[in-house]
């Protein structure tokens, strides 16, 4: 029998016996009719008193038990929730980089189908210029054609020219010849005249003796000029045989230009139809650019949610248990921010800062930092306050790498002592170790000092692809709400998430 049955059989046989006692004194007259009523009526209802006395004690078991297991259930969740969080930053980390992987190939796209563009119009020009340099190639082989037939006319000419004056020269000598014959009898017939004493005679004789001699001498003036004007035609004439030659040479240049003028429009052409079909090519794959890009955007969006749907689980999960890892940071979170607005609240009480000055959002640049550093009315205040507070946090828990307070804007007046170093100008250096005194508005941490709600719990990549959380919680200071601590934590290592002891969650 099981212990929850055996009180109810003791209570029936105890019922049954006292029955038999009240009929066994009514029957002997022992006790009156009146009397017996109110025993009978504590024996009626005897079986139903173990229940009720039971049923209290079971319930608050039972309801103890509920919360047991609805706590670890809490944990689970938590559990399930962190490594849904985790995955979904993986994936949008993984979209990020996809995404502007897709937005270059987009831009190396459109630049390849401007030069494409380019390429075909320079194409075309080519082939015009082609066709247009064809056609001058060949009007330059038909004018050398052209030339080429008149200078064989004027070789003709000037041979017929050189033969001519050879043959003026020849006569020409023969009447040199024969003026010589005649200066020979004028002398025979001056001799004869001077012997003879014929005066007028030898007057004439000398007279015609002179015509002679002139005769003679610009006979030879002539002979010297055809024979200078034959050797130049003959050197003409070789000019311009050679002028003849060249002129063919240049027809046949023509028309191997004109050949190869052909060649080159044909392969422009060709070229043309190439890239044509290139740009099309690239167009299309331009357009699958462009929709995987919003196909990215959405699945980035779709991340994003999924962020959002992790961080309201954890917020809601907060209020009953997180699992020990993330449990623990929010203890600290809280137990921090409330340290940190106490403070704050004394020293406005003691004079040290005004509550103005600690929400003063009006940043001044300081000049010659990058990345940029930005100075308020409270920052030398919190150099000298905040360590305190924020440095102990760090050993009090094995994944954490930050814990800052920072106000709605992302400002960050005094980072932890090891990301504190003063800038140096290298700019690598000061990106990792100069972190004070930064407006970090990037959508993690925007958020971390603008919430107010419990706690918001935000799971990202950093650039390096590692993967933190990122728990937050608000500051409030005089009812104002001034920012948020913010402590940021590496993911539990996944051999502790299966060794792990359940924890209760600390009283809040």
């Amino acid at each position: 029998m099981s212990p929850s049955r055996s009180p109810i059989a003791w209570v029936a046989a105890l019922q049954s016996l006292g029955l038999a006692l009240l009929l066994w004194a009514l029957a002997g007259g022992q006790l009156s009719l009146l009397l017996a009523l109110l025993p009978a009526a504590l024996l009626v209802w005897l079986p139903v008193l173990p229940v009720l006395l039971v049923r209290p004690a079971a319930a608050e078991s039972t309801c103890a038990v509920d919360a047991m297991q609805i706590s670890q259930l809490s944990r689970e969740l938590s559990q399930t929730t962190t490594q849904n969080a985790l995955s979904a930053a993986e994936v949008a980390y993984a979209v990020k980089q996809l995404g502007e992987r897709l937005r270059s190939q987009l831009q190396a796209a459109d630049s390849i189908v401007g030069s494409a563009q380019n390429m075909i119009a320079t194409e075309e020009q080519t082939s015009l210029l082609s066709q247009q340099t064809a056609g001058a190639a060949l009007q330059v082989r038909q004018s050398s054609d052209e030339g080429l037939a008149v200078v064989q006319q004027t070789i003709a000419r000037m041979h017929q020219l050189s033969q001519r004056a050879s043959a003026s020269q020849v006569l020409i000598e023969t009447l040199s010849k024969r003026s010589e014959d005649i200066q020979r009898v004028t002398q025979v017939i001056q001799s004869i005249a001077s012997q003879t004493n014929l005066l007028a005679l030898n007057a004439a004789t000398e007279e015609v003796g002179q015509m002679v001699a002139d005769i003679q001498q610009q006979t030879a003036a002539v002979v010297a000029q055809i024979q200078q004007l034959a050797g130049e035609l003959h050197i003409s004439v070789g000019a311009v045989e050679q002028a003849g030659g060249g002129l063919e040479q240049i027809a046949e240049l023509a028309q191997g230009v004109a050949a190869q003028i052909g060649e080159i429009a044909q392969g422009a052409h060709n070229n043309r139809d190439q890239l044509g079909s290139l740009f099309g090519a690239v167009e299309q794959m331009r357009g699958d650019l462009a929709q995987s890009d919003a196909h990215t955007r959405r699945l980035g969006a779709a991340a994003e949610r999924l962020e959002g749907q992790a961080e309201q689980i954890s917020e809601r999960l907060a209020a009953v248990a997180l699992d020990d890892y993330h449990q623990r940071v929010l203890d600290l979170a809280r137990e921090g921010a409330q340290a940190i607005a106490a403070q704050f609240e004394a020293d406005i009480e003691r004079g040290r800062i005004r509550l103005e000055d600690l929400l003063d959002r009006d940043y001044q640049a300081i000049a010659n930092t990058w990345p940029q550093q930005y100075r308020s009315r409270f920052d030398d205040y919190t150099d000298k306050t905040l360590p305190a507070l924020q440095e102990p946090l760090l050993s009090r828990h094995e994944g954490l790498v930050f814990a800052i307070a920072c106000t709605p804007d992302g400002y960050v007046p005094t980072h932890n002592l090891a990301f504190s170093a003063k800038p140096t100008g290298d700019r690598e250096h000061d990106m990792a170790h100069s972190r004070s005194k930064r407006l970090f508005n990037d959508r993690t941490g925007a958020r971390c000092g603008s919430h107010q709600q419990a706690l918001l719990l935000q799971t990202y990549t950093r650039d390096t692809g590692e993967l933190m959380h990122d728990l937050s919680v608000p500051i409030m200071v005089k009812g104002r709400h001034w920012g948020g601590l913010r402590l940021g934590y590496k993911p539990e290592p996944v051999a502790d998430t299966t060794s792990r002891s359940v924890r209760m969650p600390a009283r809040r």
